[in-house]
């Protein structure tokens, strides 16, 4: 008797009307995340339900194909044109959002990635980016046969907040809220740290719009896009900060009250002498005064310093992602080795 055919996989765009209802069932399959569920104590339903409708929410206005199989959907990805940085970098630039595939059903990746590029391309982007589970080596290995080249690895960690813990303060050092006289001198701090994030690890990428994206994303943190910005200070001296962002939709959607480290700095003058982990462990009690019960953050892997710092105040690692670039179109651009040749 002859092999039956397998079914292939039919990528469309997708169709709220019919999918909307479907997208949770297909977060809930990826068994990837329940290990940072677990240790953030997040609700696995309310959690797929939840990106279930920011991902309906967002098809609204950008292109999202879903692959379906024998009636379930078995994959999802997203087109977004990255305006912010197409303007620092000088070219067109995009993300593939939300590229996954149901756990052996990694034959509908390739035919995703060939009608996001397709699209990409009708809309004369240069370059795309993207980003997958560090684990899923299928996936990864399917991504590099599409000309898609990495670029580094991202770890999340998470830490239990204690509200009634104190702070041990580092001898002269104090932590205050940020004022807007800090301005120039935190934005002179954040530079010496620009190259701790995967848009400096891109080679390809010009080190003067990556150097711009950076500074401009601390400006707005400044400006209110961080709910909170404390500042250190020693011996009268601004020597460092961070910054904490607030997920406030995702909390009120899965009841957690997380808090997010965005970025902690320090001058490069003052590192190594311990002034990194007092900082850190007065930024944690004063989060947890404001309310907030976990703290979670993305590094890049090769930050070696961030990472011994946030294990030896018990984070947890939750995550990790493998960050990947595709050029599209390169004519009349260098990359950053040969533009320094």
């Amino acid at each position: 008797m002859p092999k039956r055919r397998p079914v292939r996989a039919l990528v469309r765009p997708i169709a709220l009307d019919r999918d909307a209802a479907r997208l949770p069932a297909l977060f809930r399959s990826f068994d990837s995340k329940a290990y940072q569920q677990r240790v953030q104590g997040i609700d696995p339903d309310r959690l797929a339900a939840f990106l279930a409708e920011r991902v309906a929410d967002a098809a609204k206005t950008q292109l999202t194909w879903t692959a379906e199989r024998r009636g379930k959907l078995v994959g999802l990805a997203a087109l977004q044109t990255s305006h912010w940085h197409s303007a620092h970098c000088g070219f067109p630039m995009g993300k593939v959002t939300q590229l996954m595939t149901a756990p052996g059903e990694h034959d509908a990746l390739a035919p995703m990635l060939a009608i996001a590029e397709g699209a990409a391309r009708r809309a004369k982007l240069h370059h795309l980016a993207g980003r997958i589970d560090a684990h899923d080596f299928h996936a990864q290995e399917i991504l590099t046969q599409h000309r898609w080249y990495p670029v580094g690895t991202s770890v999340k960690f998470a830490v239990r907040l204690d509200p009634a813990s104190a702070a041990d303060a580092a001898e002269g050092l104090t932590v205050r809220p940020h004022r807007s006289s800090d301005r120039a001198r935190l934005l002179e701090i954040a530079a010496q740290s620009h190259e701790e994030n995967h848009l400096h690890f891109d080679p390809h990428l010009p080190s003067k719009g990556t150097h711009a994206i950076f500074a401009q994303w601390v400006e707005m943190c400044l400006d209110g896009q961080a709910a909170q910005v404390w500042v250190a200070e020693l011996g009268g001296e601004t020597v460092g900060f961070v910054t904490i962002l607030v997920p406030r939709a995702l909390n009120a959607a899965l009841g957690t009250k997380i808090a997010v480290l965005d970025f902690i700095v320090l001058a490069a003058e003052v590192k190594g002498r311990g002034l990194g982990s007092a900082l850190l462990a007065a930024v944690h009690a004063k989060v947890a005064q404001s309310g907030f019960d976990q703290i979670e953050l993305r590094t890049t892997a090769t930050n070696f310093a961030a990472v011994n710092l946030y294990a030896r105040h018990g984070y947890r690692l939750t995550g990790c992602d493998q960050v990947f670039g595709r050029w599209l179109r390169r004519e009349g651009l260098r990359t950053r080795a040969e533009a320094s040749a």
